[in-house]
């Protein structure tokens, strides 16, 4: 009999659950995710894997899949991008399937200012594996488990279109000494139709509003002007903010009974190439030093194995701090990302000046610096 049972049928029949997005602790080897704005920020082409394993040790699969690619269009200043991801839980018995394509648009002002904005389109498909649950009516108190059920399961499945937008602003990089600091600000808000999620249609589940608001600082301690990307030691402290729903009882109908997931993560990533090494710390909520959730543990490697194309690795153990305590066994989590440099939309001729002129204006700004 499957241990999570009862859990997931509340989840599935009560009129006040809502779902809740994956987390990832890759926030950058996951950018698409994090905000649209983001699709194509390196002027390349980019495809990547990512890996989720949440709360190993509970009873039931808490696991993430997603694949993304995205890629630079010097034709409208932009990219464009596209993210498959599935979300199992509870034994596989309960899936979240979505794909979504991106596309982003940018416009610097030299020496001031880089203001991009994003937007994506998704496909989310909910689905229920009714043959992996049992209920009580199936059940003999001697034989185990050898009755039909009455219980209805005309509701195998949801599908709905949703919409998300998000926005970001590089600084012009700060030159001292021999060092050069930057700074990127980034706002992203997902479920903006709010669409329906309930499997029967009544009574109404809005998928309630999620809100990021994140900050990178990247700090360049180290620089050999004739080898600088090599040779360059960065320090990027960051700080990652998710709020979604508005919380039991405020709003009106059928926003009402939203309840509210939030988590703020505050960190740091080191590098000096090819090693990358970050520590987070991720609690429930801003205020206080109470709702502590994991100690975010992460290492990884950048480097090249041809010319043009460089490989990215991370690994990270969120250690839990929360009630749930080392009876969860953390979560793992994998990500790997390819760059092909060179590799582009459109024509070569103009369009490749367009953009090393692009290039050029933008090397004063804190995204040419991002440690991934």
């Amino acid at each position: 009999m499957k241990k999570v049972l009862y859990i997931l049928l509340l989840l599935v029949v009560s009129k006040q659950v809502v779902a809740q997005d994956p987390t990832s602790s890759h926030f950058y080897l996951n950018p698409l995710n994090l905000n649209p704005a983001l699709t194509g920020i390196n002027m390349n082409a980019r495809l990547g894997v990512n890996y989720r394993n949440q709360w190993a040790g509970i009873p039931g699969e808490f696991k993430t899949y997603n694949c993304w690619a995205d890629i630079y269009n010097p034709a409208f200043n932009g990219g464009l991008g596209i993210l498959a991801l599935q979300d199992i839980s509870g034994e596989g018995f309960f899936k979240t399937t979505t794909i979504g394509l991106f596309q982003s648009y940018e416009k610097t002002v030299p020496k001031i200012i880089r203001i991009r904005a994003g937007y994506n389109v998704t496909v989310i498909n909910k689905a229920i594996d009714w043959s992996k649950l049992v209920f009580s009516d199936q059940l003999d108190a001697t034989q185990g488990e050898i009755y039909a059920s009455n219980v209805d399961r005309n509701y195998p499945a949801k599908t709905f279109v949703d919409f998300s937008a998000g926005m970001m602003l590089d600084f012009k990089m700060i030159k001292r000494g021999k060092s050069t600091i930057t700074n990127t600000i980034g706002y992203a808000t997902a479920h903006l139709t709010q669409p329906n999620e309930s499997f029967s249609g009544m009574p109404e589940q809005r998928l309630p509003r999620k809100h990021t608001l994140h900050y990178t600082m990247t700090i360049e301690v180290q620089k050999n002007t004739e080898e600088k990307t090599r040779s360059s030691f960065f320090i990027s402290p960051n700080i990652i903010y998710e709020r979604q729903g508005l919380g039991a009882g405020k709003g009106t109908f059928p926003y009402k009974n939203e309840a509210q997931f939030s988590s703020l993560n505050v960190g740091l990533y080191a590098m000096k190439q090819p090693m990358i090494a970050g520590l987070f710390y991720r609690k429930k909520h801003v205020g206080g030093f109470k709702d502590n959730d994991a100690l975010i543990c992460f290492l990884g490697m950048k480097f090249n194995p041809r010319k043009t194309t460089s490989m990215k690795f991370g690994y990270s153990y969120d250690v839990t701090v929360s009630n749930l305590g080392t009876n969860s066994m953390g979560s793992h989590e994998l990500s790997l990302t390819l760059e092909f440099g060179g590799v582009k939309l459109g024509r070569k001729n103009a369009a490749m000046k367009k953009r090393r002129k692009k290039e050029i204006e933008c090397e004063d700004f804190g995204t040419r610096s991002f440690v991934f």
